[in-house]
């Protein structure tokens, strides 16, 4: 069995190549889910360990750097008087059993953490999982959503706006406080005890961090991929996931892979479908992919 942890790069409405993965073969239980940060990768993990055994394999994709979650208790809630934030009145937040309002959630952007803050949390959680899964004797690999040091916090105002996808190439101040953050003592170490060989596109080098990349970097590789897109969903389309999982992870041509011209058939069609309303609820589970791309890969 591969259990795969991530964002909406692993489960989204058309295919991702955690589905792909299956499509060719591999058993797979699919604990991704969309608005994840690393936190919740984390603590997912920390819950469902005791079922992963050396048979099977954990495969973690890492998203952005500016989703730090929070614990939250009511106490705090009413403090803040940030009733309006959780997208329900009931109290349910995720892990939540008999007393409301005690769970993780988001971060209010009021009360938001610092980039940098968010970047170390990142690799911080990255170490404790490998710790965690190395001494359970289970395999696993490792990638990013996308360089980490990117800074696509979203835009909060009058009108919040996601940045993710308008953003391919560090900038020199983005460089500069990458190369501040590694030089920390305590950062610096960290870096250093991290496997980076269990990563599938492990920086060419750990101290240059315009190296480090992800599965949005892999989308300039191909034409293909960007013409394929959505018309207005930024998610990378389905082709582009088929290909990453068969060069990426089953070590193959992709553009050999039987599953290929579906792929291209499904991309092509979902270009301009209705993308559904997702809530961003604890409570929110199941598969989103759509039912027409589900029974075609069956």
């Amino acid at each position: 069995m591969i259990y795969t942890f991530g964002c909406s790069m692993c489960k989204w409405h058309w295919p991702t190549w955690v589905d792909w993965l299956s499509a060719y073969g591999h058993e797979v239980k699919n604990l991704g889910r969309p608005g994840f940060g690393s936190h919740n990768i984390y603590w997912t993990l920390v819950n469902i360990i005791d079922d992963i055994t050396p048979d099977d394999e954990v495969i973690i994709m890492w998203p952005s750097n500016h989703r730090v979650m929070q614990w939250y208790d009511q106490e705090w809630i009413e403090e803040k008087d940030v009733w309006g934030f959780f997208p329900n009145q009931a109290g349910d937040l995720w892990y939540t059993k008999d007393q409301k309002w005690l769970g993780l959630y988001r971060t209010h952007p009021e009360h938001l953490f610092s980039f940098t803050h968010g970047i170390i949390e990142n690799i911080n959680l990255i170490h404790i999982c490998q710790n965690m899964l190395d001494l359970r004797g289970i395999r696993y690999r490792m990638a990013f959503a996308q360089n980490i040091w990117l800074d696509v916090r979203p835009e909060y105002g009058e009108k919040f706006r996601m940045t993710w996808h308008d953003r391919d190439n560090l900038t020199d101040k983005e460089k500069e406080l990458a190369r501040g953050i590694m030089s920390l003592d305590p950062v610096a170490k960290l870096i250093d005890r991290i496997d980076w060989r269990s990563f599938i596109d492990a920086p060419v080098d750990v101290r240059e961090p315009s190296t480090w990349n992800g599965m949005m970097e892999y989308l300039s590789l191909r034409k293909e991929y960007i013409a394929l897109k959505h018309t207005a969903d930024n998610h990378p389309g389905t082709i582009a996931h088929h290909d990453y999982a068969l060069e990426k992870f089953l070590g193959l041509d992709p553009l050999s892979g039987r599953h290929r011209k579906l792929a291209l058939d499904i991309s092509e069609d979902a270009q301009d479908i209705e993308i559904p309303d997702f809530e961003f609820l604890p409570q929110a589970e199941g598969d989103l992919l759509l039912k027409k791309y589900r029974e075609r890969m069956e």
